[in-house]
């Protein structure tokens, strides 16, 4: 089973780390874990799980622009917990933006050890993959 839910309009500068998908609230900071991080055709996909449930969350943002990131291993596990996620704005010279031109809005998401990805994207949307159960 796979839930989408659209997450590109959220609230300007509100940290959202709950999500209310598939008639439950999740809590991506205390009960999931990064495992996963890819970029592929301009899409940026952030994988999250949870070792003992069958829940995936993936949180992809499509027709993305990187605006700046910092992410150095410190760990020696495999995995980073999420600490912020949020639409946000960008800086030209003097002003502040949160929208571009052609209807990009910018995001911050940051990790516990100091990792972090600053971006545009057209559209972000988080989904609940249920994995199935071996028979």
């Amino acid at each position: 089973m796979k839930l989408v839910k659209d997450l590109t309009d959220i609230p300007l500068l509100e940290i959202m780390l709950d999500f209310s998908i598939g008639g439950h609230t999740w809590d991506l900071h205390n009960d999931f874990d990064c495992k996963e991080i890819s970029l592929e055709n301009q899409n940026l996909v952030f994988s999250f799980e949870n070792e003992t449930s069958m829940i995936t969350f993936e949180m992809a943002f499509h027709e993305v622009e990187i605006l700046g990131s910092v992410f150095e291993v410190t760990r020696n596990d495999k995995s980073i917990i999420l600490e912020n996620f949020q639409r946000s704005r960008y800086q030209i010279g003097e002003e502040l933006f949160d929208e571009t031109e052609s209807g990009k809005h910018c995001y911050l998401i940051e990790f516990d050890e100091g990792q972090s990805i600053e971006l545009l994207s057209k559209k972000v949307e988080l989904s609940l993959i249920e994995k199935e159960v071996p028979h």
